[in-house]
């Protein structure tokens, strides 16, 4: 397209889209006004929750920053070819994690649920490398791949089969039949596992949320967001599980040539203990992933704060 072009596709749909001179302003600034309102609600409504949410996400910045800037400065870990993956992997770990909060504060906590079966994922497959159930190689099917100068369909196949497989043998180690977590809280994350899929393709929760609300309150669903509380809750849980999670994981990023600091150790011990008052909290209550996340943390995260990076 030229340049005059360009021009006239886009004042054709100005002039069609155009209320009072806005583009789209039938119903978006109606739907920036609820999402501000959505934010509002949440903020006063669980205060602690976004207290303990804002202090993690500083937390896991400030990590981050910590080891990029010593491996911009030359320390590195010694015999390692993974740890350059591990970072970036965090630091899009960060990102998605970040995201769902945003999405939570403007009106989609169940949105935000979708994202967070790839940080659940994320954090399982991790937990199994430096439990020693699968390696850094297999976790990225790499494995027996061996040099690889050009991706042909085939490489990629064997790659993607290779990968697959070492995520479905982190699932069983972890939360599945071979982890050794009692009966009843291997169910239990499997619901939530069965959840996050259900969320995830067709947006089943989403859907069935809004048609209840339909069907029993009489309230029809809207392109406005509004603040449905139980929705925020399964987010909310959700988060606190996670982060936790991710917690765990943090102290492993530190290495022989740069250890976590003592400042960071404390800070570290302050948000584990905060993030047990969380989710012990739902335990009292009989929420029974509650139990379900207290023994997978404490058995299949249980990283002491001083667990430092190896890939042997």
């Amino acid at each position: 397209m030229t340049a005059e072009s360009v021009a006239t596709w886009q004042k054709r749909l100005e002039d069609t889209f155009a209320v009072n001179g806005l583009v789209g302003g039938r119903f978006i600034p109606s739907i920036y006004e609820a999402e501000q309102l959505c934010g509002n609600k949440y903020a006063h409504t669980f205060a602690g929750h976004i207290c303990l949410s804002d202090c993690f996400i500083d937390f896991f910045a400030t990590t981050l920053r910590m080891v990029t800037y010593a491996g911009s400065r030359g320390h590195w870990p010694k015999d390692t070819a993974f740890y350059p993956i591990v970072i970036a992997d965090f630091t899009s770990i960060f990102q998605t994690f970040r995201s769902t909060t945003n999405l939570a504060i403007n009106g989609y906590p169940l949105e935000a649920f979708s994202l967070q079966r790839t940080l659940f994922e994320q954090a399982l497959i991790y937990g199994a490398v430096v439990n020693g159930y699968i390696t850094f190689q297999e976790a990225w099917g790499l494995d027996g791949l061996g040099e690889v100068s050009s991706v042909d369909d085939k490489i990629f196949e064997k790659w993607r089969k290779k990968r697959i497989s070492a995520e479905k043998t982190a699932v069983r180690k972890m939360i599945g039949a071979e982890s050794g977590l009692t009966e009843g809280n291997q169910v239990e994350i499997k619901k939530l596992f069965d959840l996050f899929h259900q969320q995830v393709h067709r947006s089943f929760v989403s859907v069935a949320s809004m048609a209840t609300a339909w069907n029993k309150d009489g309230k029809a669903p809207s392109v406005i967001p509004t603040f449905v509380e139980q929705n925020y809750a399964i987010f909310m849980n959700r988060h606190t599980e996670i982060g936790w999670m991710l917690l765990r994981c943090l102290p492993t990023l530190f290495h022989e040539a740069h250890i976590a600091p003592e400042k960071w150790k404390s800070d570290f011990s302050i948000l584990d203990q905060s993030f047990r008052v969380m989710v012990e909290g739902l335990q009292s209550i009989n929420k029974k992933i509650a139990s379900a996340t207290i023994e997978l943390i404490d058995r299949k995260f249980a990283f002491a704060v001083d667990r430092i990076y190896k890939e042997k």
